[in-house]
């Protein structure tokens, strides 16, 4: 996070780790996922649900950020250094065109396929450019 600030959020649906989300609403949180709107606070840290679930926080559950601005990401499809990043359906990473989509970072791993997790240069500009 910039600024190393970790904001108190709490999840309005299943929020899987390593996903990008957005502030929905009072501090609550769902998954970022338009290229034109989400405003992306952050990617969610690799902890699962009390260690026996699939999800990183049930709805009413508290979310946790990754901090700093290298981290980790699970990427919708292939994806190629440095390209930039942009998010899709339910928080996922994919490729964007700067200028065309809102840009949170840089690739600085390879995917070689959708649904891999890959460490990213996390530098959102948050602006609506479509």
């Amino acid at each position: 996070m910039i600024g190393q600030f970790t904001p108190a959020l709490r999840a309005i649906e299943d929020i899987l780790p390593f996903r990008l989300v957005k502030i929905a609403d009072r501090g609550e949180c769902d998954y970022a996922d338009t290229t034109s709107s989400s405003v992306v606070v952050g990617i969610t840290d690799g902890s699962n649900r009390r260690f026996d679930d699939a999800n990183h926080a049930s709805s009413g559950e508290p979310v946790r950020l990754q901090p700093g601005n290298v981290l980790q990401v699970e990427v919708g499809a292939a994806v190629t250094v440095p390209a930039t990043l942009t998010v899709s359906a339910s928080g996922l990473a994919v490729e964007g065109t700067p200028g065309s989509v809102v840009i949170f970072g840089h690739a600085l791993e390879d995917a070689t396929a959708g649904n891999q997790i890959i460490k990213i240069w996390f530098n959102p500009d948050n602006q609506d450019q479509t």
